[in-house]
């Protein structure tokens, strides 16, 4: 794909400039997030000011994937049987930031394929996290991390449309450093520069700004806590996409293919549980689709 001559780099970065305000939710969600001793009864509350949101979030706990018996009916009910705090305040901001873009007029955007790597990252990011050995603070932050892994993405097809729907038709199923290349030759800058200049600015926490765009081999952070969190969400989007990509493959065929999980990560412990997600993969596709429509 040729450079693209007819919009110059400085209107890119004015226009990225322009990216949406935090939506209100998120920002009084933003400080739950990162409050370890936050009130289970207060983030309640704020989900609850939300209608549309506080529905989702129930919605997901009454999933296969999730339910534990009776129906769960209230945000309250859905922390205390079956998602639990950190998965519920994790859900429900990528929820609230996702939902500041408008992706419809990049047609080349799989809004379907994004939710489900996004959920799965996350997922997988949280159930490993304690084999993987992390710090604390990075095992509590893994799932809302790998769910916002690759927010840049989000924040590119948002603000060019046009130019966006040329780089993910050049790219196809070219691996991540491919695509950022190709972001960079037209933009003069790829979806983790710009993430994380969004992240940033609406002050998300350090974890999740380290682990953004993790599929890149230059992403990694001079912390070490964080920087482990971020190859763990690098190894976990690489086998999500794989989950993806081959639903009716076992998990033994095309395990050898994948890099090393991260030490001391065993790498019998990951495949077995990328078994257990591809075994429910059919659940995981409907609970992507209600992650991105609420009438899914």
């Amino acid at each position: 794909m040729g450079r693209t001559h007819d919009i110059e780099t400085l209107d890119h970065l004015q226009e990225l400039l322009h990216v949406p305000p935090l939506p209100g939710t998120a920002a009084r969600l933003i400080g739950l997030v990162s409050d370890p001793e936050v009130d289970l009864h207060e983030l309640a509350r704020v989900i609850e000011q939300d209608p549309a949101l506080a529905a989702r979030l129930v919605g997901v706990a009454n999933s296969a994937w999730f339910a534990r018996g009776r129906e769960v009916v209230s945000v309250e009910e859905a922390i205390i049987r079956v998602l639990g705090l950190d998965l519920v305040r994790g859900l429900a901001l990528g929820m609230t930031l996702g939902g500041a873009f408008d992706t419809s007029a990049c047609a080349a955007f799989d809004a379907q394929r994004y939710a489900y790597l996004a959920f799965v990252t996350g997922s997988l990011a949280r159930d490993l996290a304690g084999s993987a050995d992390l710090a604390p603070a990075a095992r509590d932050c893994a799932f809302l991390a790998g769910l916002l892994h690759d927010f840049g993405q989000l924040v590119l097809v948002h603000a060019f449309p046009r130019h966006m729907e040329q780089v993910l038709q050049a790219v196809g199923d070219r691996p991540l450093e491919a695509r950022l290349e190709c972001e960079r030759e037209a933009f003069a800058l790829d979806e983790v520069q710009a993430g994380r200049f969004v992240l940033r600015r609406w002050h998300l926490p350090a974890c999740v700004i380290a682990a953004l765009g993790s599929g890149h081999a230059g992403a990694e952070s001079a912390d070490a806590a964080l920087g482990a969190l971020a190859a763990l969400v690098r190894w976990v989007a690489a086998a999500a996409a794989r989950l993806y990509q081959d639903p009716g493959t076992e998990v033994a065929d095309w395990f050898p293919e994948l890099p090393a999980p991260p030490a001391p990560l065993p790498g019998e412990v990951a495949q077995r549980r990328l078994e257990q997600y591809r075994e429910q993969d059919a659940e995981l596709r409907r609970l992507a689709r209600m992650l991105i429509d609420p009438n899914a």
